[in-house]
């Protein structure tokens, strides 16, 4: 079903919301038009944009860009740097919270995104009050892919993911802004599996074990 901004989409057995949905006046509302896409319980809207545009709910990775009087400039690719506030971390207060310099990386929520003021993201889970996973992410590399491929990359059994945890350990961290923060144990492994990952965006599903059986390839060098 195609939607546009500000339809009401409620439906019986949504669990969770995903890009493109925000809740509104106690209904779910569609905040950009495209696919409107039910799997297993989770909304979403498809729309293949190629530019990132906040909305609530939204999980992204971001990068630190300035510091102001009560917390940071954060670039997380929409048309502005978004706002996170210093005590928007798990047990931050006044006297104990992140001290956090131009470069680092946080994987975030968007909290606010009204397009009348600048964003708003955090670092805690709505529901817990905990990071649950939220916070700074140190070490690692971040990657560029299309905010369609990021989107499959936020299901854990997605192909990629599914060929590449059967040769590697890594960490990964999955923001709809299209940004993909990757660890492994060495510096190699996380090459691969960056390359594994970028070199799959846009291509078949029925492909992307070719893909993947190129990368491998490496390992024998």
């Amino acid at each position: 079903m195609i939607v546009f901004p500000g339809d009401d989409i409620s439906s019986n057995g949504v669990k969770t919301v995903g890009p493109g949905v925000t809740i509104a006046d106690d209904c779910l509302r569609s905040v950009k038009a495209g696919m409107l896409i039910n799997k297993n319980g989770k909304v979403f809207i498809d729309n293949r944009q190629k530019r990132y545009f906040p909305a609530q709910g939204d999980c992204v990775i971001g990068i630190i860009t300035a510091r102001i009087k009560d917390g940071y400039r954060v670039d997380i690719g929409a048309w502005t740097n978004v706002n996170l506030d210093a005590l928007g971390f798990e047990n931050a207060t006044k006297r104990n919270r992140p001290n956090l310099e131009p470069g680092a990386i946080v994987y975030s929520r968007v909290v606010q995104a009204d397009y009348n003021v600048d964003p708003d993201i955090n670092c805690i889970h709505p529901a817990t009050g905990k990071a649950e996973g939220y916070g700074v992410l140190e070490g690692g590399y971040v990657i560029k892919v299309s905010l369609d491929t990021a989107r499959k990359c936020l299901d854990p059994d997605f192909i990629v993911f599914k060929l590449a945890k059967k040769h590697f350990e890594f960490e990964v961290a999955v923001g709809v802004n299209g940004r993909i923060w990757i660890n492994a144990e060495t510096a190699k492994n996380v090459f691969l599996i960056a390359n594994f990952i970028q070199k799959s965006d846009g291509v078949p599903v029925s492909k992307i074990s070719r893909v993947f059986k190129s990368i491998l390839k490496h390992l024998e060098d």
